[in-house]
């Protein structure tokens, strides 16, 4: 059991946990944008697009827990943090070269 448990704790994470308030964000993305609904439904449509994808991803823990700490500081936003993720993936892969 105690092996098992080494091997899980090693393996990437596929589940997605992260929480963000994306309708605050996108909220107040569209009240900077000087008050635009139109602004706030794109912000809400990339906010749902990005949660589909991250959802789906296989992320390991290291580039998970920056990402989403990224994610927060930048408002709350899951898309902001899916940029994260592709770019961190993007340059392991070529570390690991």
């Amino acid at each position: 059991m105690r092996h098992a448990l080494v091997l899980l704790a090693l393996l990437p994470c596929t589940a997605f946990a992260q929480s963000f308030d994306y309708h605050a964000h996108c909220k107040h993305i569209g009240e900077v944008g000087g008050g635009s609904y139109a602004i706030e439904e794109g912000c809400l449509t990339m906010e749902r697009d990005a949660i589909a994808k991250l959802n789906v991803m296989t992320i390991e823990p290291r580039i998970r827990s920056h990402c989403a700490h990224i994610g927060e500081v930048g408002g709350g936003s899951y898309t902001i943090m899916l940029g994260c993720v592709q770019m961190e993936v993007d340059a392991k892969s070529r570390i690991d070269r």
